[in-house]
């Protein structure tokens, strides 16, 4: 696995990578055509074209279409020069984001596929990042749970999709960070884990047990005046905790 996290970030057989002075990026070989080429050399012009899911301080984030594809781009902003210069020695939110979901791209774990990484820079100064996905066409767990017709099989559905996603989570040691149900996408075939940077991986127990604990209760925070999601989700917990 560490090889292959390693090969996420430089040039080889399934990754390009573009790096100069002013911008590094790296994109899976096969989606890196000369439109999405294009669409990356003036990824803000994409950004500010695209339509705007979301606009806030720390990150924008855009749906574009390259290749009559869909994806998403996710601009981590720069507030400041403190945070720039952090950035000199602390990996940033897009690389994380990148990295993780490369991460759970290798062992199967449901989320949007990584497209390409870019960022702008002045050397050793980085300045706004951004991360690509694949679009994914969906609903967030909350509103996919919270419909008036809702069926059974539906339920049984989220039940064992969350309990396989959860359960490989744990497997890998990773905890997420922020398990806000808008985090989780109910998609046709699975439910995907979204927005990973703040993913970490733990390579000791006694660290991956305490963020688990967090992990969970924030899950559960959800479901407070669901009572029937509540029972649901805690016996998830209690089962792959065994």
């Amino acid at each position: 696995e560490n090889k292959y996290l390693e090969k996420l970030f430089r040039e080889c057989t399934r990754v390009t990578c573009v790096k100069n002075f002013k911008r590094r990026i790296v994109c899976w070989r096969e989606s890196y055509t000369p439109s999405m080429q294009t669409m990356l050399d003036n990824i803000d012009q994409a950004v500010n074209e695209g339509k705007i899911l979301k606009a806030g301080n720390s990150n924008t984030i855009a749906r574009v279409d390259v290749d009559q594809e869909v994806f998403v781009i996710k601009r981590y902003n720069m507030k400041n020069w403190t945070q720039r210069i952090k950035r000199i020695v602390k990996k940033n939110r897009a690389v994380n984001s990148w990295e993780n979901a490369g991460r759970l791209f290798f062992h199967h774990v449901p989320t949007p596929m990584p497209i390409a990484l870019v960022e702008h820079k002045w050397g050793p100064f980085r300045g706004k990042v951004y991360f690509v996905s694949r679009f994914e066409k969906g609903v967030s767990l909350d509103k996919f749970l919270k419909r008036e017709n809702i069926v059974d099989d539906e339920k049984q559905f989220i039940k064992r999709e969350v309990k396989s996603l959860l359960s490989s989570l744990k497997q890998l040691r990773l905890s997420h960070g922020d398990m806000k149900a808008t985090n989780f996408l109910v998609t046709d075939n699975a439910v995907m884990i979204t927005d990973l940077d703040g993913m970490r991986y733990h390579q000791c127990s006694h660290s991956y047990e305490k963020a688990f604990l967090v992990d969970k209760l924030r899950f559960l925070e959800n479901w407070r005046h669901e009572i029937e999601y509540l029972d649901t989700f805690s016996s998830i917990f209690e089962e792959i905790s065994l």
